[in-house]
């Protein structure tokens, strides 16, 4: 055995040798997905007609038996969720293997939380965002496990696209939903409606008429009216929507339950530490894949997939190739075959960790840290290879900067996004509908809490940050993944709703109202708690300024008719674009001027990029006659602050396409100058006209300058 001494005294020693353990650990836990593929390969002893092929009912006995071992809740709402899934299927005309396979699907859709750290899992309250992000993980870790147990490749994709949908996430990068399985779109209703109907750590079961009212709303967006009707006529039928219940007795007959014995017990404890293991391999790497001793895929996961571009679909249970996988040396020279790792560890036995190039399907070379494992049973025989991949292109994503944006991102007191934040994800929903030319909507919600300064005043600051932060984990629990909730300060919140039309975020807006007046917070000793709520819907032309504004304005009106109640404006009560109104009457300020810039024609570019990067500019459009640019930036609400940052304008620069002739000595010659026409307007509502007359007059004499301009 190696000391400790020599160690301390040689990092590389060290360094290698620890390397070396994290390997032979890494090996021995993804063995085990070598020895379930094989045991997966194995015919059963028992009847396996039944199952049609889709799943070895050995293999599906295991798996339901470590999900019972782990957390038989979460075993008894799969149980549900596939009861509910077949009744909705059988409705839509769904009969024979379609229909077992969707039942498997729901039966084995969570079990990646098999893996979930125990503080997460049965964490009783919210989750914080890293909390949630590892919990995220659970349904790729699921997919990577029955990958390996050769599950029937449909209820592989039913599994995976059923958290895949337009709202997936804030940067929407969600399936539209007519792309995406029908038996995926089934599971998604009945997984939320059982989610819905059952008790929760953090809020209470809700009835039949609330979950489907919250389905429809998410209509078209995380779910398919289709199935939602099937589920209504169902429920009708069978006499769900009449229980005062949701109990096992309103669903149909389970099948057999789960029973785990000792020898059970210890093989569900060592499945487990394998789903540990996975978390691990997908939090911190940016793919993996594994073969057997024959050189065929077993696993090829979700972030291996985006990383080279190669469906899994195509390459399980495929012989491993040099020509499928494309190396070459951080040269980029092609590497020889007995110089690939894999090749060479198949040699050695050994594991390997250095940097290559990987060739992806759309012919791009990707710099990645390669590990290539060895599978070795205790026996020593090679099992398989175990190959881990981190895009070193990537660095930016460390857990160290991850902390620093969500700190730059995320309100202190709350811990929902911030203003900055919630600008930044509306100009990025504005834009994607813009892109999509408005074929998808978007609205806004803001809420704020009525009479909050008297709960300040009456019970004290302690109480009041209890009261946010208790309506903060409300808001986000009673919205859906891509709506974004952030603070505004005292009582206010906000809430991007993407895919969300006016009349979707109406009747959200109403149900949240109802379940703010539900909080129960002992601190306020009975004191009431509502809310006043405006709306709006974005439209083709609105920019952020103008949504927030047309929000803002749905408040007021809100709050002026006594709070508790949810006001709607839309577009076209504000025919002309809010942020050009200024002042009390709703005049618009305009500043124009001219100058003679003393350059050539092919050089003002260069000049603007200097002036753009000394005042942080940014460029809305730049043509060979116009340049338009915005400098400062807008409070959440658009009203001018105290300092020139906080004073947004939109500065339009029209530039001449003919040199203007000069006076020189009584004669008319023709100059090298540029005539520029300067037209300056502010961004937001400005009050004052003289404060926006001073700040434009600043933005020409530097524009001038620059420029050596004649103005």
């Amino acid at each position: 055995m190696q000391t400790v001494e020599p160690l301390l005294s040689d990092p590389a020693a060290a360094s290698a040798t620890l390397a070396e353990h994290a390997a032979a650990e890494s090996s021995r836990l993804l063995l085990h997905l070598i020895e379930l593929s094989q045991a997966a390969r194995s015919p059963d002893q028992g009847d396996a007609s039944s199952l049609e092929g889709i799943i070895s009912p050995a293999i599906l006995r295991r798996l339901l038996a470590t999900l019972h071992f782990r957390d038989s809740a979460t075993v008894q709402h799969c149980r549900r969720v596939s009861q509910l899934a077949v009744a909705i299927a059988r409705h839509l005309r769904w009969e024979g293997i379609d229909l077992r396979r969707l039942e498997i699907a729901a039966l084995l859709h969570d079990l990646g939380k098999i893996g979930v750290p125990d503080n997460v899992l049965f964490k009783p309250g919210k989750l914080n965002p890293d909390e949630a992000d590892l919990l995220a993980l659970h349904h790729r870790v699921g997919v990577d496990v029955l990958q390996a147990a050769r599950v029937d490749p449909q209820v592989i994709q039913i599994v995976a696209e059923s958290r895949d949908f337009p709202c997936a996430t804030a940067k929407g990068t969600g399936r539209p939903l007519g792309t995406l399985h029908l038996g995926s779109r089934i599971l998604s209703v009945a997984d939320a409606y059982d989610t819905l109907r059952t008790e929760q750590v953090y809020r209470h079961a809700k009835s039949h008429e609330e979950a489907m009212r919250i389905l429809v709303e998410n209509t078209g967006t995380q779910f398919d009216g289709n199935v939602i009707n099937a589920l209504m006529r169902w429920a009708g039928a069978c006499g769900l929507n009449k229980s005062a219940e949701y109990r096992a007795e309103n669903l149909p007959a389970e099948t057999g339950q789960v029973f785990v014995d000792p020898r059970e017990a210890r093989d569900a404890d060592a499945l487990s530490r394998i789903f540990a293991h996975l978390y691990l391999l997908e939090n911190l790497y940016n793919g993996f894949y594994i073969v057997d001793a024959d050189l065929r895929f077993v696993v090829w996961n979700g972030a291996a997939q985006r990383l080279m571009g190669h469906a899994a679909e195509n390459l399980l249970d495929h012989p491993w190739s040099s020509r499928t996988i494309c190396y070459s040396d951080e040269t980029g020279r092609d590497m020889q075959e007995g110089e690939i790792p894999i090749r060479q560890v198949l040699e050695s036995r050994r594991a390997s960790d250095r940097d290559v190039k990987i060739l992806n399907q759309s012919g791009c070379w990707v710099d990645v840290e390669l590990q290539t494992v060895p599978l070795i049973d205790s026996s020593g025989t090679l099992r398989g290879v175990a190959e881990i991949f981190r895009d070193r292109s990537q660095t930016l994503a460390s857990h160290e900067y991850r902390d620093l944006q969500l700190s730059d991102s995320r309100d202190p007191l709350t811990g929902v996004a911030n203003q900055e934040e919630l600008r930044s994800q509306l100009a990025q929903t504005l834009e994607r509908a813009h892109k999509d030319e408005w074929k998808v909507p978007c609205s806004m919600i803001v809420v704020e809490l009525d009479r909050f300064d008297e709960i300040n005043d009456r019970f004290g600051n302690a109480t009041a940050d209890l009261v946010l932060i208790e309506v903060a984990r409300m808001l986000q629990q009673e919205t859906y993944s891509g709506e974004l909730v952030s603070r505004h300060g005292g009582g206010r919140f906000m809430i991007v709703c993407p895919a969300t039309t006016a009349e979707q975020a109406n009747k959200r807006a109403d149900r949240l109202r109802m379940e703010l007046g539900r909080l129960g917070i002992s601190e306020l000793e009975g004191w009431p708690l509502t809310g006043s709520f405006g709306i709006t819907q974005a439209v083709a032309g609105d920019g952020v300024d103008s949504v927030l504004c047309r929000a803002d304005k749905a408040l007021y009106s809100a709050t002026r008719g006594g709070g508790d109640q949810t006001f709607f404006v839309s577009a076209s009560e504000h025919p002309e674009p809010l942020l050009r109104e200024s002042g009390p009457s709703g005049a618009s300020f305009e500043f124009e001027a001219q100058f003679l810039a003393c350059t050539a024609a092919e050089m003002i570019v260069y000049k603007l990029g200097g002036f753009v990067n000394e005042h942080d500019a940014d460029l809305l459009e730049v043509t060979r006659e116009r340049v338009r640019m915005r400098l400062g930036r807008c409070g959440l609400l658009s009203s001018w602050g105290k300092t020139n940052e906080r004073r947004p304008v939109e500065v339009d620069l029209g530039l001449g396409s003919e040199a203007p002739l000069r006076d020189v000595n009584g004669r008319k010659v023709k100059s090298n100058q540029i005539r520029v026409t300067v037209k300056i307007t502010p961004v937001g509502r400005v009050k004052d006209r003289d404060i926006f007359l001073e700040r434009a007059r600043y933005i020409l004499k530097e524009l001038s300058k620059y420029f050596l301009a004649e103005v």
